[in-house]
């Protein structure tokens, strides 16, 4: 995961659907990704809307985000 934040200024998509990323990994670790236009963070079901709103204080050239998440009764049976 380290990776993606230091090689953020040249990222221009970064897709990490169904990990266990959370909000506070977010905040921990995010530095400014001034390129990046396409995030995918669809079932991460620890990323609030938290996580969601550093991801976007920190890319400011975004302009797509994919949030597919689970049903609600999907995320029941695995809690």
């Amino acid at each position: 995961m380290s990776f993606f934040f230091l090689s953020g200024n040249f990222l221009k998509v970064l897709q990490m659907p169904m990990t266990d990323i959370t909000d506070k990994l977010v905040s921990k670790h995010i530095k400014p990704l001034p390129n990046l236009t396409i995030l995918d963070v669809s079932h991460c079901i620890n990323i609030t809307s938290e996580g969601l709103k550093t991801f976007g204080d920190q890319c400011k050239s975004l302009l797509h985000l994919k949030r597919n998440m689970p049903a609600f009764e999907d995320q029941l049976s695995v809690a």
